[in-house]
């Protein structure tokens, strides 16, 4: 009987050890704790001014009792501009809420007042006012001077007694407005987290995303970066990828691209979609142009290394700024043949600056031994190739079992070649048969979001060495999903896990640093065409004219200087973009 009792209570420890419980926050309804789970995927701030500039979060004002409240959510650094900051939490269905500087409390009675003014006042919480139609009701305000948070305080006045109820006021999910007019594009969570429905067990984490709404302000491509996709062939023709280069190459006949797949068009789409037709996804970089190169066959014909090699070296003879590579296996043994041609394209493209090269890290199917996670060949072949993994809607790697995002059977492959995460997961993308696919998954979709940033990046700062595009896309990776990044021998540009290598892509960030690598830029005479001129400083001189019907776009890192005898007649434009 002894025995009995030690292993039923042996069993009883186990599960309350190990059984997944939130934490110890919570609110009260019905008398009854709610238990919710803090994260810092989006705060709620509270801002002093309406016109605080913030990178990618939209303002939102509006007024309570006379009050003016300006705010946003996001993930920011505190800074004497915010007024007042609550986490968002995570409840026992999964959905993802803010709760705001707002709580409200019911008097038991309207004497009750002068308990409600004794205790704001000893929590520096500020009574705006009580409801008009349920005058018992009262509203107040927390700010960062007041003991907690509104969560924090309606539960501290309902636990006090002396009001028959407190709660704190959550904001359900919602969307900020989009960037662009794609019909698909709300889909897109690896364009612009907002906490999207994945799947029946998660949603989207928000702010989890490659910042890309933010970069379109600066470029959204050039005609004169060509992206290269060696893979299945792209559709040519589909009516969402109008930027397609005229020439192409099949690595099998030597003749044209050919689809022997849909991959090839689901990798494009990601790249260079076109944006604002009203219409299927966003690409990344939709005014650069796409070459389509097939070499990978329909399993019904081998392939050989020469032509993996071919595909490479032909895109970087025929002026492909940048190639994606979303191919590579554990079983694909190592090939000089397939080192030569990639060192090629590093040494020789873009007239002796390098052709920036992007591998997917690769896939280990249905297992989780670590045997097989290691990055696949060829992108842990060549130290200047720029390895990618795939992150999960979650903000994390995506590892075998997760539930986050379609699909548990795989996980992203890392170790010591990984150089930065992209979404890889329940990615939305054109497909063959001028269709679109919106479960894309495996570090071949997160290849080509690299791909894309590398080409903006190019886009307006050509000069740039393959080298110096993989420093910036390492250097300004976002350090998320909560994984103790460190400073690592080899690693030069900024702390690092093997992982998630320097993190996740953040193409925002990267594009300014080309920006502000530019040498000052001097403007002058007249500007016949519609330009965009970036510089990481720019002077206009005093011949300088946009005439009527004409529009002059300034994108300066640091400072722009308009001298005196600048013209801008009626009629034309002038954009000017400092600090970007």
């Amino acid at each position: 009987m002894r025995k009995k009792l030690i292993s039923f209570w042996m069993a009883l420890f186990l599960i309350l050890c190990f059984m997944p419980v939130y934490s110890q926050d919570y609110y009260w309804n019905k008398g009854n704790k709610v238990f919710v789970k803090k994260t810092d995927y989006k705060n709620f701030y509270l801002f002093y001014n309406a016109d605080k500039t913030i990178n990618d979060l939209e303002i939102k004002s509006t007024k309570v009792f006379n009050k003016n409240l300006h705010w946003a959510r996001g993930n920011l650094k505190d800074d004497n501009s915010i007024e007042y900051i609550s986490p968002a939490v995570i409840n026992s269905k999964g959905d993802t809420l803010s709760f705001t500087n707002l709580f409200y409390v019911r008097l038991k009675d309207k004497k009750d007042i002068n308990q409600l003014k004794k205790m704001a006042k000893e929590n520096n919480v500020e009574i705006l006012g009580n409801n008009k139609f349920m005058p018992l009701w009262y509203t107040l305000s927390c700010s960062k001077k007041s003991t907690g948070n509104a969560l924090e305080m309606a539960n501290l006045f309902y636990e006090s007694k002396l009001f028959s109820v407190a709660e704190a006021d959550f904001l359900i999910p919602f969307k900020f407005g989009n960037c662009v007019n794609d019909s698909l594009f709300s889909a897109q969570w690896n364009m612009r987290n907002w906490g999207q429905y994945i799947n029946p067990q998660h949603n989207a984490a928000l702010g989890m995303d490659i910042n890309y709404c933010a970069v379109r302000s600066i470029t959204t491509g050039n005609p004169d970066i060509i992206v290269a996709v060696i893979d299945q062939g792209i559709q040519l023709n589909h009516p969402d990828l109008a930027n397609m280069h005229p020439i192409s190459y099949d690595a099998l006949t030597g003749g044209s691209s050919q689809e022997r797949g849909s991959h090839g068009t689901w990798v494009a789409g990601i790249i260079g979609a076109n944006t604002n037709n009203g219409r299927g996804i966003a690409g990344i970089a939709p005014n650069s142009k796409l070459m389509s190169i097939s070499i990978l066959n329909d399993d019904t014909i081998p392939d050989t290394r020469q032509q993996f090699a071919d595909g490479i070296n032909w895109a970087w003879r025929n002026g492909a700024s940048v190639i994606n590579n979303s191919w590579g296996h554990h079983y694909l043994l190592n090939s000089n043949f397939i080192d030569n041609a990639i060192s090629n394209a590093l040494d020789s493209g873009r007239a002796g600056k390098g052709t920036v090269v992007v591998f997917c890290a690769g896939n280990h199917l249905n297992t989780n031994s670590f045997v097989s996670h290691s990055v696949w060949y060829p992108a842990d072949s060549n130290p200047n190739i720029i390895a990618v993994g795939a992150m999960s809607p979650c903000g994390e790697r995506k590892y075998y079992n997760s539930t986050c995002g379609y699909y548990s059977h795989w996980g992203s492959n890392y170790g010591a070649e990984l150089d930065v995460v992209a979404p890889g997961s329940a990615i939305s993308t054109t497909d063959r048969n001028s269709l679109y696919k919106q479960d894309f998954w495996g570090t071949s979709a997160a290849a080509p979001h690299v791909s894309g940033v590398a080409a903006l990046i190019l886009s307006v700062n050509p000069n740039l060495t393959h080298q110096q595009v993989k420093n910036i896309i390492e250097s300004t990776a976002r350090k998320v999903g909560g994984y103790n990044y460190q400073t690592t021998a080899g690693r030069p540009n900024g702390t690092w896990h093997p992982e998630m290598g320097y993190g996740l892509i953040d193409t925002y960030a990267a594009v300014k640093k080309a920006v502000c690598m530019l040498s000052p830029v001097t403007v002058s005479g007249t500007i016949n065409t519609d330009t965009t001129v970036y510089g990481s400083s720019i002077t206009t001189s005093g011949t300088t004219t946009v005439p009527s019907g004409r529009k002059l776009t300034l994108t300066g890192c640091s400072n722009i200087t308009i001298t005196e005898g600048f013209t801008v007649e009626s009629g034309a434009s002038l954009d000017i973009r400092v600090g970007p």
